[in-house]
């Protein structure tokens, strides 16, 4: 593997992986290419010399690891799924000065200022009861920007380059829409989920649509959102599907 592909291969990965639902079903997708099986938590495991398995716990947690036939010490990589984000609170909708804001959340060490003025979409997880009154689970990824954080006019706060402290409640509700629609989260949700009947709960952040890439005169950097800690994901994942088969490995 280059560096050129390796780097493609991380963009690629980023981009696809908006939320900890996603990263782990992108890491699925590429571990059962490579010949991995899906082990169940609540049956009983009959493993195989020379065999590679691999659990995903509630869709954002996900352990894989190689059985060689020859027993020796394994080799460990850890690293979390998730990021700092704004995720979206239940009854989140907001109807004031006009406009429709979402009411969020502030998840983990998240860093606020890089919020403002970015192009927002929404992706995670939902919850609901299909056509058929089966309760299930999936993934939602909107794409496009539907949200933004804008900051204040500097004439309306002159203060904004000197000091300034965002409130987590007042200041970064994101504006959707304008107030002239009736609007209901749960019914946008619907609209997007082909079979659901009913909304049971959901799981769902803001993300920067931007996509990872680099920067700099000789493309010796790289700019992405969630490089905490995806890039980690990124390569324990290469690190496993690469390994000899003589090697036991535990992502």
């Amino acid at each position: 593997m280059t560096l050129e592909s390796f780097n493609k291969g991380l963009f690629e990965f980023l981009d696809a992986s908006p939320t900890p639902y996603h990263a782990v079903a992108e890491m699925w997708q590429q571990l059962s290419a490579a010949g991995f099986e899906l082990l169940d938590e609540n049956e009983a495991w009959h493993l195989k010399e020379g065999h590679k398995y691999c659990v995903i716990r509630n869709g954002g947690s996900i352990i894989a690891f190689t059985l060689p036939k020859k027993r020796r010490d394994f080799v460990m990589f850890g690293a979390h799924t998730d990021s700092p984000n704004l995720k979206i609170k239940p009854n989140p909708v907001i109807k004031k000065e006009g406009v429709i804001q979402l009411g969020i959340e502030p998840y983990g060490g998240v860093l606020i200022n890089p919020w403002f003025d970015r192009d927002l979409s929404l992706a995670g997880k939902v919850a609901f009861i299909d056509k058929h009154n089966n309760i299930t689970e999936t993934l939602i990824d909107l794409g496009d920007p539907i949200a933004s954080i804008p900051s204040l006019a500097i004439h309306l706060d002159a203060q904004a380059n000197k000091e300034h402290s965002v409130n987590m409640q007042n200041h970064i509700a994101p504006v959707i829409a304008t107030d002239s629609a009736d609007f209901d989260f749960e019914t946008f949700l619907k609209t997007h989920i082909l079979d659901a009947k009913e909304i049971l709960s959901y799981d769902v952040s803001l993300y920067d649509v931007q996509k990872a890439g680099y920067v700099g005169l000789e493309r010796e950097f790289i700019a992405s959102a969630r490089l905490d800690n995806l890039l980690s994901c990124y390569v324990a994942l290469q690190s496993i599907l690469h390994v000899t088969p003589k090697e036991p490995v535990l992502m």
